[in-house]
């Protein structure tokens, strides 16, 4: 029986010393895979602040800047989840009641940092979400500018009137169909204007 018992907690003492080592081994792994993420980050922010770089290439930017705020917030919540695990051993081999409670305060705090770590996830994927819809919205703005600046242009080239009323119709057509491209519109959708533009003809 005495033996047994020495089994158990030499078993348990094992344990515990590899899932420390084990969990050691993932949070250095962790914090150099961090340090990579907030250097991306960096570089693609620039490259997506940039108003001299096409629309496609700060989309692309600013997805990278994204993905890696996600991940960096993934990693954090795993960074807390492990130190959760490990204190829950802790706890399983805690000599006393005052090294327990001890242990089980810093579950309570490693708990509350993971919790915060998930809440902070969840924020920043909701604001890569908003970022993208202001920069898609950006680029709505400035193709509707240009479309504007076509359409008077091709208006005031063209002296039949009634060939010009055809052609604003047209380009107005033209517009809304490349709005609602950039808008993400169904191909029915699409359609209803198509149909709405040949009526006024």
């Amino acid at each position: 029986e005495v033996k047994s018992a020495v089994n158990q907690a030499i078993a348990a003492a094992t344990q515990l010393v590899e899932a420390q080592r084990a969990l050691r081994n993932q949070q250095q792994a962790l914090i150099v895979e961090n340090a990579m993420l907030n250097k991306e980050m960096e570089t693609q922010q620039k490259i997506a602040e940039d108003t001299t770089r096409t629309y496609e290439e700060r989309k692309v930017a600013l997805e990278k800047v994204g993905e890696a705020q996600v991940k960096l917030a993934e990693n954090l919540a795993a960074q807390a989840r492990n130190e959760e695990a490990l204190l829950r051993l802790q706890i399983q081999t805690a000599k006393t009641y005052e090294e327990r409670e001890e242990l089980e305060t810093q579950l309570a705090e490693a708990t509350a940092s993971r919790i915060d770590a998930e809440t902070q996830l969840e924020i920043k994927k909701l604001d890569v979400a908003k970022i993208t819809a202001e920069l898609e919205l950006e680029e709505l703005d400035r193709k509707r500018s240009i479309s504007d600046a076509i359409q008077n242009l091709e208006l005031s080239t063209i002296e039949n009137k009634r060939q010009a009323a055809f052609e604003a119709l047209r380009i107005a057509e033209e517009a809304a169909l490349a709005e609602l491209d950039t808008l993400k519109a169904t191909e029915d959708e699409k359609q209803r204007i198509r149909d709405g533009y040949a009526k006024l003809r």
